[in-house]
């Protein structure tokens, strides 16, 4: 279930990253660090796909599992 809720969330950010690379918005999701130059689908590719459907993806399940046991935990105590 978090899995499906993972990508749920990431998929979205990911495609908004494509849109705001292949448009140069100049916002957070398509600025890379002065030294570092790619453009087009390899730059969307390193910053935004692979970290979201990595990272990100795991970050969203452990943290959503952790909450949920203790959530379980609490509610368990309470009846």
């Amino acid at each position: 279930m978090l899995l499906a809720y993972g990508l749920a969330a990431r998929i979205p950010v990911a495609l908004v990253m494509l849109a705001a690379i292949l448009g140069n918005w100049g916002t957070h999701y398509d600025v890379l660090p002065r030294r570092a130059e790619m453009a087009g689908l390899r730059k969307w590719f390193v910053i935004g796909l692979l970290p979201q459907m990595t990272i990100w993806l795991w970050f969203t399940s452990v943290i959503g599992g952790l909450f949920g046991i203790g959530a379980g935990a609490i509610a368990a105590r309470k009846g």
